[in-house]
């Protein structure tokens, strides 16, 4: 239970920087068009996923190296960037989606179909452009 409310901290505080940055956009048009978000909805096993997160991973920690303690080796104009990456499973969608593609409900969601809010969790003004 703690470790659960610790992590709602922490991605409250990730949320609040997120919305804020890019709420006052203060940075310069070179940063505009480099910084972005991005949200999508697939389908993957949980093997997929960790494959997935794991390729992400790799990719950041390349990017993660003595600049962020050794100021000297930074170039210039580079600053903090933060990522912040989620990736879970949507079980709430999964009739509705398997509905809409004409498959078969999986067994492992007891609701209905018509039960399940068929949002996804964002409307267009939540999403950053």
């Amino acid at each position: 239970m703690a470790a659960g409310a610790l992590e709602q901290v922490w991605h409250d505080r990730w949320f609040a920087r997120a919305r804020d940055a890019f709420a006052t956009r203060g940075w310069s048009s070179e940063w505009e068009e480099a910084a972005g978000s991005m949200q999508t909805l697939t389908f993957l096993t949980a093997d997929e996923l960790r494959a997935v997160r794991d390729e992400i991973s790799a990719v950041i920690t390349r990017h993660v190296d003595e600049r962020r303690v050794d100021a000297s080796k930074r170039p210039a104009g580079a600053l903090p960037v933060e990522f912040v990456n989620f990736a879970y499973p949507r079980p709430d969608l999964a009739a509705s989606l398997s509905a809409e593609a004409g498959d078969e409900a999986d067994p492992a969601d007891e609701r209905d179909a018509e039960d399940v809010d068929e949002d996804d969790g964002l409307d267009e003004a939540d999403i950053p452009e």
